[in-house]
């Protein structure tokens, strides 16, 4: 209906606005269409979230229609999250690989056929299904280049799982740019080309996952005004070649930059050194090192009176193999998390 179809596109533009869901809510009753129901339901938990009674009847109603609202996409291997009647979030895959590259593009070109994935504003791709062990992402972003994003898309994932991120791969990113460019968070587990700039212009968060993180040059151009979070999480060991360092953003200016993540690193002496003098360091708040290597050497670059790097909030050196006297030393001037050996525990974008 052309009046449905019309409020629809105005939620896109205001998706906060509940009087707006709770017109369209009573247009859905009118029809006998049971997602009115929910809508209403949902805009009185927002404001009675104890309401055994009203979530009760909301769980109810998903029960008998989901199958019917989200056709196909009621997959075992999607999960789904919803926001007053529409769906929020689709993540085509678990945590193990289940669905192939095929799969995956079919059922986003289904996702975006169904008017209640109009206003969905994250979505994460993978880990895939891939029978020659090397998992290849370019067919998912060219489905959602043709087919297109909702407007209200802020969240974008693609996902290695338990697959090495240096055996997924996808050709290039940038076909995303024009598709989703007021997106907030991209996180990117895979090696892959970012195009001559990373054209997205309102990202507060980007996390790269990969044995080398695929060339650094179209990030360290990019106009970063906006973006507050940096992760870059390698994945090497001795014989992995080094031709993109992480030291080619510190020459940039990042306006807003409070977070970043670098882990895994081989010479994390020498990127923390650099780091001191980068002309936004001080605007650091938050700073991952795990499993980079470090000597106790380093320290002073930290704790040095005249550091950039001593108005941190949080530092992070878990796996890093530095002494207990240096850990004391770091700990004295910045708050300092350490673990023998560990992850990254950077806040991934998509996480928060």
């Amino acid at each position: 209906m052309v009046v449905l179809e019309e409020l629809e596109a105005q939620l896109a533009k205001t998706p906060r606005d509940a009087s707006l869901f709770a017109v369209y809510a009573d247009l859905l009753a009118k029809h006998d269409d049971p997602r009115g129901e929910l809508i209403s339901i949902v805009l009185a938990l927002e404001s009675d979230p104890g309401n055994a009674t009203l979530r009760a009847r909301a769980n109810a109603l998903h029960d008998e229609h989901d199958a019917t609202w989200l056709g196909p996409l009621a997959n075992p291997q999607i999960v789904v999250r919803w926001r007053r009647g529409f769906v929020d979030s689709v993540s085509f895959g678990g945590r193990v690989p289940a669905l192939d590259v095929d799969e995956v593009v079919e059922l986003y070109r289904a996702m975006r056929a169904r008017p209640i994935c109009g206003l969905v504003r994250s979505l994460s791709f993978g880990p895939l299904l891939d029978d020659s062990d090397e998992p290849d992402f370019s067919e998912i972003v060219e489905a959602i280049a043709s087919e297109g994003a909702a407007h209200t898309v802020r969240r974008l994932a693609f996902i290695s799982g338990a697959w090495d991120p240096s055996a997924c791969r996808a050709d290039s990113l940038a076909p995303l740019y024009a598709v989703v460019p007021k997106l907030h968070a991209l996180r990117v587990e895979m090696q892959c080309s970012f195009g001559a700039a990373v054209e997205l212009p309102n990202l507060r968060e980007l996390d790269i996952y990969a044995s080398e993180v695929a060339d650094l040059g179209p990030i360290a151009v990019a106009p970063w005004s906006k973006l507050r979070s940096l992760a870059l999480r390698y994945r090497i060991d001795e014989s992995t070649s080094l031709d993109n360092p992480p030291h080619a953003v510190l020459g940039r200016s990042f306006a807003a930059l409070s977070r970043l993540a670098v882990t895994d690193w081989i010479d994390g002496d020498d990127f923390v050194r650099q780091l001191a003098d980068a002309p936004w360091a001080r605007q650091l708040r938050t700073l991952d090192l795990t499993s980079c290597r470090l000597s106790d050497a380093v320290v002073d670059s930290i704790t040095a009176e005249h550091s950039a790097l001593r108005g941190l909030e949080h530092l992070v050196v878990s796996g890093t193999g530095i002494s207990r006297d240096a850990l004391a030393a770091l700990r004295a001037v910045v708050p300092t998390d350490y673990a023998e050996s560990g992850s990254a525990r950077f806040a991934h974008a998509l996480d928060e």
